[in-house]
């Protein structure tokens, strides 16, 4: 009875699976596996867990604040989830590396770096907003960069190179369209479009600048390369800055692309947020912190001398960001009193801390998000170089200004430039006669200053991080103890430390397996349990030879093949051991280069 053609094929292919598995390497196939499992478990899932909610939630309100907003003003929704709560992601000092970076090294080398960083940021970043429009526990409604776009857009270089660069920039981390709420907003008003809603169906992003991607100017405000200097802000500002639209005496910033489409752009700007169906309940600042440090040098004599107060001179040469400010100040009616999120590139000034000092954990709140400064005996303070490329902090007298003028209770600051993370306290009680709502976890007279860690694995911190702000809507009880805001550090993985331990350890552990498999270890244990054999190297009986007994050969002979067995089992498990790191480097990169 002839068989059938389709069942001998079945029958084929079993066969062929068997004698796969009772291969010699099907050892290797396993480690192979393994490897594969790995690389897919450290690239992608670690990633993802550390950048979801349930590794650093977003900020929510105690359950005390809670209970005392228990009589709402009732607002329609449009949508299943609640608007009583405005999500900002922030991101600190991407400082993408380019040409420049690493001169020392060899050209093959010198790539290296710039492709490992690139990749461990755009892993972040799709891990931080795969699920920013479909999950509500995920949901983000803003992003905010807080300068350092790139390492070298300060440099000069011609208009290609530059757009070269930050086209590979908006590469890595490209605008957010949502598919789920493309029409799930449209502006019903002309305010509308220059304020800022919960669920947007495209996600606004945010940016200030950073001393890498703009000169610090120096002498009325130039930098010592005049045509560096106006080419790169000229640059920044239009491709970055801010759209500011005029409608007639006053001045907004567009948030849509139909109000923005035609307006002029700024480095300082403000948005105002809508939450809870409210009209505008807070304010989002952004400052041009290189103007801020140029109106007075705490390391060179500038225009305002350090210790005189900022005087016409310092107007004239930096119009747009000192007008700005002034003009913000003058919203301090209690009418007009809106929590304030101020972003600067640069951090507010503070004491200088002494020796192994450590001014940049507040204890409570480090134990309560679990991040601290990693080099807790080194401090904020202020410095700079030789070159005047940077400068750590804002002089006190610009500072304090910038604190009276628009740094009102009820708000915070976010910085970043420092790389690192500290958090710190400034004193509000005298910037405002009717001091408003809380920051959560801070006092009614704190202006908190969080300074966010670098998203990137090169700027010299092992874990880097990001930050959220969670902004609430008001509460009908008018209670001013009620927080109007709320914000956490959170940390991503560390990229040296994690290859290290997770590949690291899988060497050896393939080491030992290999070692174990040549030189029957393995089947000596698990021989009786196992139903196929360990042991891939057994000699034939014709290639032993029975050699006649003589006094104490016995125990010379047992040392002799222990001996004979660990050298015969380490070179193959060596030889195979090399052909699984070639493959593990083929693997590792498809995962880093694809996930």
């Amino acid at each position: 009875m002839a068989r059938d053609p389709q069942a001998r094929e079945r029958a084929n292919i079993w066969t062929d699976r068997a004698l796969l598995w009772r291969s010699p390497h099907r050892h290797l196939y396993a480690i192979g596996l393994a490897i594969i499992t790995s690389i897919w478990i450290v690239e992608l899932e670690v990633f993802n867990r550390a950048a979801s909610t349930a590794s650093c939630p977003w900020p929510s309100l105690t359950p005390a604040s809670q209970a005392s907003r228990t009589k709402r003003a009732v607002v329609p929704q449009t949508d299943e989830r609640s608007d009583e709560a405005f999500h900002l992601l922030v991101l600190a000092d991407p400082q993408i590396l380019w040409t420049h970076a690493y001169p020392n090294l060899t050209p093959w080398l010198r790539r290296l770096p710039p492709w490992l960083a690139d990749h461990y940021i755009r892993k972040v970043y799709r891990a931080l907003l795969r699920k920013w429009d479909t999950d509500s526990s995920e949901r983000v409604d803003a992003v905010v960069w807080l300068g350092d776009l790139t390492d070298e857009g300060r440099r000069s270089q011609t208009d290609e190179e530059w757009v070269r660069m930050y086209d590979h920039f908006d590469h890595l981390f490209p605008f957010q369209r949502s598919q789920r709420r493309r029409n799930s907003h449209r502006a019903s008003s002309a305010d509308e479009r220059f304020r800022l809603l919960p669920r947007p169906s495209e996600l606004p992003f945010l940016y200030t600048v950073g001393n890498h991607d703009v000169p610090i100017p120096r002498k009325m405000g130039q930098a010592s390369d005049v045509e560096s200097d106006s080419r790169a802000k000229r640059r920044f500002t239009e491709r970055y800055g801010a759209p500011v639209v005029s409608q007639g005496p006053q001045r907004f910033q567009a948030v849509t692309p139909s109000a923005s489409a035609k307006a002029t752009r700024s480095l300082n700007a403000v948005f105002h947020v809508s939450v809870g169906g409210h009209s505008t309940t807070h304010e989002i600042v952004l400052l041009d912190a290189m103007d801020l440090i140029a109106m007075q040098r705490d390391t060179r004599p500038n225009i305002a001398p350090y210790g005189q107060p900022l005087d016409k001179l310092v107007r004239q040469a930096f119009p747009s960001t000192y007008d700005f400010v002034e003009s913000l100040s003058k919203e301090r009616s209690k009418e007009q009193h809106r929590p304030r999120v101020i972003f600067s590139h640069v951090p507010l000034w503070r004491p200088t801390p002494g020796i192994a000092e450590n001014n940049c954990d507040i204890e409570t709140r480090s134990r309560k998000h679990g991040v601290r400064r990693e080099h807790p005996s080194r401090g904020l303070y202020q410095d700079t170089d030789r070159y005047d490329t940077y400068q750590n902090l804002l002089s006190k007298p610009v500072s304090d200004w910038i604190v009276k003028k628009i740094g009102w209770s009820g708000g915070a600051v976010l910085s970043g430039d420092d790389h690192d993370h500290c958090e710190y306290v400034h004193n509000a009680s005298s910037t405002s006669g009717a001091l408003g709502p809380t920051v959560q976890d801070f006092g009614r007279e704190d202006l908190p200053e969080l300074t966010v860690k670098s998203m990137s694995m090169t700027m010299g911190v092992r874990k880097p991080g990001f930050a959220r702000i969670t902004l609430f809507a008001p509460s009908s009880t008018q209670d001013a103890t009620n927080p109007s805001m709320a914000y956490t550090p959170c940390l991503l993985p560390d990229r040296v430390g994690l290859s290290i331990k997770a590949y690291g350890m899988l060497t050896l552990c393939g080491l030992f397996v290999l070692t174990a498999v040549h030189n029957s270890t393995l089947a000596s244990i698990f021989g009786k349990v196992l139903p196929f054999r360990l042991s891939t190297h057994r000699k034939k009986a014709s290639d032993t030879y029975k050699l006649l007994p003589t006094m104490g050969s016995g125990a010379r002979d047992a040392r002799a093949k222990q001996v004979r067995r660990r050298v015969t089992g380490l070179v193959p498990a060596l030889k195979d051991l090399g052909l699984l790191l070639a493959l593990f480097a083929v693997y590792f990169y498809l995962a880093v280069a694809i996930l």
